[in-house]
């Protein structure tokens, strides 16, 4: 089953935290991120190594569109994980 990872997953694999790398690694498919992920990541990103780096990520993920099914979904991870993840949508 192919995952749509959420913007925390890869920016805690861009910080090299073990639990997102090893997640992220051990994937069979090439990994999921939707294009508002693209563009949040970009908005964060610092210029020079973080930029390389990004744009290298950018390339090896499959960047999808958000469809109103990839909206609900992703609405329905964020109220099953908030609690345990603390984070809101946007």
């Amino acid at each position: 089953m192919r995952q749509l990872l959420d913007t925390d997953v890869v920016i805690d694999y861009l910080r090299q935290l073990p639990q997102a790398v090893e997640f992220i690694k051990t994937r069979q498919e090439r990994p999921l991120i939707s294009v508002v992920t693209v563009g949040e990541l970009y908005a964060g990103v610092r210029e020079g190594a973080e930029r390389t780096e990004l744009d290298a990520l950018a390339i090896a993920f499959r960047a999808v569109p958000v469809t109103r099914d990839i909206a609900i979904r992703a609405g329905l991870y964020r109220q099953q994980y908030r609690k345990s993840h603390g984070r809101p949508i946007g």
